[in-house]
């Protein structure tokens, strides 16, 4: 497997919470979507399922206090360019990587798809400035495809299928094209 920061459940909760989903469904979405409010990624029609993951989330993001105290307990500091990066034995052994490595990764938008393409850099805005060094990286419609295919990402925006039901929103998220 590959080593990477986003290996770490703790270190892809904090993104997560990071995030100012109130922002991304204003501009991003320019109010056409609602914004997440639950970790299911299900959607509002969806809610009957959703048990205890309803309204699991802060929509308008993570205090930049709150995001600093979740990093240091899952194991990481900030570096001399003011970015997190691997420290504890906790943190090496989730991400495989060496003590002192910058966390970094890029995301990746066909940006064709203008509302998620501005997303994509809404997100890399939010994560930057909590000190998560993001890169975002807009490619063609065919090329996304085919590094969703062949898993040339580090992280993707991808949307649901949606419908009534889970089974149908995850399906296109999970169903291997290859």
């Amino acid at each position: 497997g590959r080593t990477s920061c986003l290996a770490d459940p703790a270190f892809r909760r904090v993104i997560s919470g990071a995030m100012n989903r109130q922002q991304l469904s204003t501009l991003g979405e320019s109010g056409f979507a609602a914004p997440a409010t639950s970790t299911s990624g299900l959607t509002p029609q969806q809610s009957a399922y959703l048990g205890s993951l309803k309204n699991n989330i802060e929509v308008s993001g993570w205090s930049k206090a709150k995001v600093a105290s979740a990093m240091t307990a899952a194991g990481y500091t900030l570096n001399a360019k003011n970015f997190y990066q691997v420290t504890s034995d906790k943190a090496q052994a989730a991400t495989g990587l060496p003590a002192g490595t910058q966390c970094q990764f890029v995301i990746q938008d066909p940006v064709a798809y203008s509302d998620y393409a501005e997303d994509m850099l809404l997100i890399s805005q939010q994560l930057q400035a909590n000190h998560i060094k993001v890169t975002s990286q807009g490619v063609s419609t065919g090329q996304w495809n085919a590094n969703i295919s062949t898993h040339n990402f580090d992280a993707i925006i991808h949307w649901g299928a949606g419908g009534s039901n889970p089974y149908t929103q995850y399906q296109n998220w999970l169903d291997d094209p290859g």
